[in-house]
């Protein structure tokens, strides 16, 4: 916007038929009893002068030149750098245009109208008519200076803000619409130091019904400055886990809760790495999310609730308020609409997930445990041990041990040989210069195919994968179970890697799941529900995503090797994974990665729809450390 000229200014004052002197002469006849007022005309160059007055206090005030604010307004006052600061910080003005629109005589006053156009950054523009009186004095037109130069609306004393209010954060849903995490009941727990009678006692309570620790107490009813009447918060517990020992916490003198709300999963734990956390804004987020986040806002910090931060959180709706000396909003003088939070409606089974979580409540070593859904590749469950580490489910690469011998043996299927063809399983066996062993060394001789994948024969399938499929016919089989197709989640994810291998020492090693093959327990679930299924689907998180293409496999091959895993669950590794009057498939897996620690243990399978996979770091062997978690899992959603 720019100001009229002068020039400009007396047209379009003719034009809108203002009363000016004229050099013609008009003579009008009356009724004799008819009396009229002359309303006295301002003059063009006073209109012209007025507005140019007003004009550059406004252009002056919006730009912060408090010396030109003066020349206009001499009685201006005298912390205008303050008052700026204050009107700019308070409605975040980004920049202040003004436009003069006429003058008029009014009571004798000489008033002049201006529109005026505010950017207040995320709240959008403000636009507003106004007006200020105009003064000619010896030295020229002069504005003296009220609080309506803010805006008319102003009293003496009132001060403009821009209040700003988010909508409650949407929901993460599961599948079939459930309500995974949303705002729940808690009860705050505090400690009134005053009213503790025994604080042993009360430590102890603490910790065997609250699951607070007493060194976190301690802390915090010893902080500088606390007195004995505060109520000191030292934890919280959702409402319903608070009810089973609301008697016992009661009892005890010096504790006291309060009602509160927190952003909570069904269960504790549930999915925790995958649905994330929120919490206060920190200064790199602040950075990244700019506008309209500010210092102290609550967003997600980790998972989905990170990575879908917008979503959850919509928009905020704005208000422009009118603010008197007290602090009291008198006035709400321009609204800004926000927008609605939308739920996230992830892939996730709240069943699934709490079987998971069940089935790795005891493992002592870091673990991931992964569900996909057979027909369409939604993942259903996805857990990580330690809570307190990375998601090991999505982002941890391993070697897959045995369990790639999944992919070795649909290789070889596909190549001719059938699940009875007999295949040598020798104790030891040199490949490129490289010896390859059974576990325990054990020398079974000729076997079937598919009980040297149930009894997970190393020397069987080096010895296949060097002198049947080759590196490149290795690479191809791999291919088939989504090695390299490539596919992306809303959380972050690793990828997994078959390289084709080079020589017949790395084929062999490839072939038996060492070497440079990497995977996630993510990728493992989808090759297990693969078998399943008769193709490979990439994985969804989010009912929204867009499936990637299948990959079909071979439906001879695949139902070949399906059988073959069902016969490693009840006659080979995988026994500890056999659940009775269920049929679970799967494949047992023990994966070196160090010479001085002990293998990874894996376990892949199937069940009734679902493909699944669990590792155990550094666990040992994969039917005695990964099968029973597979196990205990299956048992839960059984029930």
């Amino acid at each position: 916007m720019r100001r009229i000229g002068t020039a400009a200014l007396a047209a379009a004052l003719l034009t809108a038929g203002c009363s000016f002197p004229s050099s013609g002469t008009t003579t009008t006849t009356l009724p004799p009893t008819t009396t009229t007022t002359t309303v006295p005309a301002l003059a063009t160059e006073d209109q012209v002068g007025a507005m140019d007055a007003v004009q550059a206090l406004l252009d002056a005030w919006a730009a912060g030149d408090f010396p030109a604010v003066r020349a206009v307004s001499p009685d201006a006052e005298h912390d205008l750098l303050g008052l700026h600061v204050a009107w700019s910080g308070g409605l975040g003005v980004l920049a202040a245009e003004y436009r003069t629109t006429g003058a008029a005589l009014v009571g004798g006053d000489v008033v002049v109208s201006y529109r005026a156009t505010l950017d207040l950054g995320t709240a959008g523009e403000w636009t507003y008519e106004g007006s200020l009186v105009a003064v000619q004095t010896a030295g020229g037109w002069q504005v003296p200076w009220t609080s309506t130069v803010l805006h008319p609306a102003l009293d003496e004393g009132d001060t403009l803000a821009l209040a700003r209010t988010w909508p409650e954060r949407a929901a993460i849903l599961g599948n079939r619409g459930i309500t995974l995490v949303t705002d729940r009941a808690v009860k705050t727990i505090g400690v009134v130091p005053g009213r503790v009678d025994d604080e042993e006692a009360l430590l102890a309570a603490l910790e065997e019904y609250a699951g607070v620790p007493a060194a976190t107490v301690l802390r915090e009813i010893g902080r500088p400055a606390v007195q004995p009447d505060w109520f000191v918060p030292v934890g919280w517990m959702p409402l319903v886990d608070y009810l089973a020992v609301q008697s016992q916490l009661e009892a005890v003198p010096g504790l006291a809760m309060r009602d509160d709300t927190a952003r909570l999963p069904p269960a504790d734990p549930f999915a925790d790495h995958v649905l994330g956390t929120t919490g206060p804004i920190t200064a790199d987020l602040l950075d990244e999310l700019g506008e309209p986040y500010r210092a102290g806002d609550v967003v997600g910090l980790t998972g989905l609730e990170r990575e879908l931060e917008r979503t959850l959180a919509g928009h905020p709706s704005f208000e422009v308020q009118r603010v008197n000396q007290f602090g009291r909003v008198v006035e709400v003088l321009h609204t800004v609409d926000g927008v609605a939070a939308t739920p996230v409606r992830t892939t996730l089974s709240a069943d699934a997930q709490l079987a998971a979580e069940a089935a790795l409540a005891d493992v002592e070593h870091p673990a991931a445990l992964v569900a996909v859904d057979v027909e369409t590749g939604s993942i259903r469950a996805i857990a990580s041990r330690p809570l307190d580490g990375f998601n090991r489910a999505a982002l941890g690469l391993y070697p897959p041990g045995s369990t790639s011998k999944v992919v070795t043996a649909y290789g070889v299927l596909t190549a001719g040989y059938e699940a009875g063809t007999g295949v040598p399983c020798p104790a030891s066996v040199e490949i490129g210069g490289r010896e390859f062993t059974n576990a325990g060394d054990a020398d079974r001789g000729e076997v079937t195919l598919a009980r040297a994948l149930a009894v997970s024969c190393n020397t069987t399938f080096a010895s296949l994968a060097a002198e049947v499929l080759g590196g490149q016919g290795l690479a191809d089989a791999a291919a088939n179970f989504g090695y390299g197709s490539g596919y992306g989640l809303a959380i972050d994810i690793a990828v997994p890697s078959y390289p084709a291998p080079a020589g017949d020492a790395d084929t062999a090693a490839a072939g038996i799941g060492q070497g440079a093959v990497q995977v996630t327990p993510l990728h493992q679930a989808t090759i297990a529900a693969a078998v399943a299924a008769g193709e490979w689907k990439p994985p969804l998180l989010l009912e929204s995503e867009i499936p990637g293409a299948p990959l079909p496999l071979d439906p001879g091959a695949a139902a070949a090797l399906g059988e073959m895993m069902r016969l490693v669950v009840t006659d080979g590794t995988g026994t500890a994974a056999d659940v009775a009057g269920e049929e679970v498939h799967g494949k047992t897996g023990s994966a070196e990665w160090s010479e001085t620690e002990p293998t990874h243990a894996w376990f892949i399978g199937y069940w009734d729809g679902l493909g699944f996979t669990v590792v155990v770091e550094s666990g040992g062997a994969g039917g005695s450390a990964a099968a029973p978690i597979a196990a205990a899992f299956v048992e839960a959603l059984a029930g």
